[in-house]
């Protein structure tokens, strides 16, 4: 079988998203989404996998991705504020994810069960962005997804699926010791780096950080589940209503080790400890119809609500005998500035009806996961259009569909102005003084190398799907 092959291909590649908490095998993709009959919805709406025709459905699902940003770069100046140019970055990430699982579907009901490797977030490595990230990758294996559904009226489909996910993350980042010291003769901006002052943002200042933690045991905490409906109205027009969310909306731990470089003038020292990260899981809403248009075409569209605001920070903790009494931060906050957002899509594709091709676009528009204040080479997803082709070949009872889907971002001028190191500044030279709005800023995590630049973003999605039919 060819399947297994293309599986194998795509699970030893690295992993790449263009926007968090979206699924590439679903959102976006033609033939499938909220109403789609397709058996990546499992984890998306699996009231649709009770479209499928009755029988034994063997489905891999690979998804690759290609993410390129450019960023024309500002500095502050530590003295006025002031914003200059300070070069350009363009990099890009590339990597791949795959579902593999079988579903038995009934006229009535339905059972399935799979495997993926969920593309999660990766960042671009530039160490004129260190300060926000070095590369820094966080990716979920969901190691079993559970699915059932049941047809409760002739016109009323529900389903459900339970996941349960192995995480990982690894945090690559820099710290500026110069700005945490304010204005400090001996540690501050002003102080000695090499012969002349540290300023902003000076390498011979920075500490690298990396903190590498996953799940540590079993946990409810990893678990998340999908509930949907499928409404069929007269005229053959479907609806569809799902929700992907946390199985416990508190927060999710991972725990690892953590390594950390001091600054060259500090020494340059390895120590390591260990580590705890903190953060919370994001919750997705999706609502769409389709239903009949002229020369055999159907029209859907598509709603997703991603609430992604209760994740926009990570709390990452440290300790160990190395790292005590060396003056490294116990607790720091790792932002990403994520909020509340929705996608919009709407397309044309051709109905299954066992023919031997078939055809379908859509287009749609993401309000962006970040605001402009607070966008990063961390997090540079701001608003972008869509836009996406598939085909599919039937061959007696096998099906291969490819997919491809173009983000691009809508041009972001000066962003990232949330991120200030003068807020930092402030807040030492005032002794950490909690009343003090800068303070506030060094709370939220914000208070560090400027963010601030024009930024680009353009993803390309690819989408391969083969399944097998046996009645």
């Amino acid at each position: 079988m060819p399947w297994p092959a293309a599986l194998a291909i795509a699970a030893m590649a690295s992993v790449a998203r263009a926007s968090p908490a979206d699924d590439p095998a679903t959102d976006g993709a033609v033939f499938a989404g909220v109403t789609g009959a397709d058996p990546a919805n499992a984890t998306a709406n699996p009231a649709t996998l009770l479209r499928l025709v009755p029988g034994w459905h063997v489905f891999a699902i690979s998804t690759t991705a290609y993410d390129r940003v450019g960023i024309a770069r500002g500095e502050v100046d530590p003295d006025s504020g002031a914003i200059t140019p300070a070069g350009r970055v363009a990099d890009a990430t590339v990597g791949a994810g795959a579902t593999a699982g079988v579903a038995l579907v009934r006229p009535n009901s339905f059972f399935a069960t799979a495997v993926s490797l969920r593309p999660p977030d990766e960042t671009i490595d530039d160490p004129a962005v260190i300060d926000h990230t070095r590369g820094s990758r966080a990716r979920g294996l969901d190691v079993a997804t559970i699915a059932i559904g049941y047809r409760l009226a002739s016109r009323v489909y529900l389903g459900l699926s339970i996941t349960y996910t192995d995480r990982h993350a690894v945090l690559r980042y820099g710290r500026d010791t110069a700005i945490e010291a304010g204005h400090d003769p001996a540690r501050g901006v002003g102080s000695d780096c090499g012969g002349a002052p540290c300023g902003i943002a000076n390498p011979a200042a920075r500490e690298l950080w990396r903190i590498d933690v996953g799940t540590p045991q079993f946990s409810f905490d990893n678990v998340t589940y999908a509930a949907g409906v499928l409404l069929r109205l007269p005229g053959n027009v479907w609806l569809g209503l799902a929700t992907a969310r946390p199985w416990q909306l508190g927060r999710v731990s991972l725990t690892g080790d953590v390594e950390v470089t001091r600054a060259p003038r500090d020494g340059g020292a390895t120590l390591v400890g260990q580590a705890l990260l903190y953060q919370h899981l994001p919750e997705v809403i999706r609502f769409g119809g389709r239903g009949p248009i002229a020369r055999g075409l159907e029209l859907n569209g598509e709603l997703r609500m991603r609430r992604l605001a209760r994740a926009a920070s990570m709390d990452v903790r440290v300790f160990g005998n190395q790292l005590a009494g060396t003056g490294l931060p116990e607790i720091q906050v790792r932002p990403t500035g994520v909020t509340d957002t929705v996608a919009v899509e709407v397309g044309v594709e051709q109905p299954d009806r066992g023919q031997r091709w078939r055809g379908g676009a859509r287009l749609g528009f993401d309000t962006g996961a970040v605001l402009d204040e607070r966008i990063s080479a961390r997090a540079p997803w701001g608003r972008q259009l869509t836009a996406a082709l598939g085909a599919q070949l039937r061959v007696e009872r096998w099906t291969l569909q490819l997919g491809y889907r173009f983000d691009w971002q809508l041009p972001i001028t000066a962003g990232g102005g949330d991120y200030d190191p003068l807020a930092m500044i402030t807040c030492a030279d005032a002794a950490y003084d909690y009343d003090l709005p800068a303070c506030a800023s060094v709370r939220a995590g914000y208070a560090t190398s400027t963010a601030a630049g024009d930024y680009t973003r353009q993803s390309h999605t690819l989408r391969v799907a083969l399944g097998f039919v046996l009645p």
